[in-house]
């Protein structure tokens, strides 16, 4: 038997465009009350500065009043929010340069890398034991436990097998 398929009947239905505009005036209410919350917060610490620029011996207590020209206090709230904005770009280009480093640095680790790998490369090339001939006995190790093996059946001594 089919399963009912009763979900767009149902009122939580998020497709259904009665609840799609209340999440839109949700929004909307939500972002005027936060514009609001700004602006207010704005204009107490504008009063408070300017009393304070007034006199300056004593604190000034938060005023709720302000007697400023709009214009005065919509730069106010352009400026702040140019401001706020550009905090948070300076914020994600560091959360970005720190998961994904420029080319310069990662140009500069490259070099720092190759140049340890080489001094590696260098203190190995001296560790490894060569011929007279110029090439490398791998099997250096194994030949030193092999006869110490060797020396040690010889004459009865156990071999030291820290060698390899």
């Amino acid at each position: 038997m089919p399963r009912l398929q009763i979900l767009q009947h149902k009122s939580y239905h998020p497709y259904l465009e009665s609840n799609k505009q209340r999440v839109r005036d949700d929004e909307a209410k939500a972002a005027a009350l936060e514009a609001e919350e700004e602006r207010t917060a704005l204009s107490e610490n504008s009063t408070t500065r300017l009393e304070h620029l007034r006199n300056p011996t004593r604190i000034a207590a938060p005023s709720t009043t302000f007697r400023e020209a709009g214009t005065d206090a919509s730069a106010l709230l352009a400026a702040h929010r140019s401001e706020k904005i550009k905090a948070e770009r300076r914020e994600e280009k560091k959360r970005l340069e720190y998961d994904w480093p420029r080319n310069e640095e990662k140009r500069r680790k490259r070099e720092r890398d190759s140049q340890a790998d080489s001094s590696s490369r260098q203190s190995e090339r001296k560790q490894n034991s060569t011929t007279a001939s110029g090439h490398i006995n791998f099997w250096e190790g194994m030949e030193k436990v092999s006869h110490a093996l060797a020396i040690s059946f010889a004459t009865d001594v156990i071999p030291d097998l820290t060698l390899f």
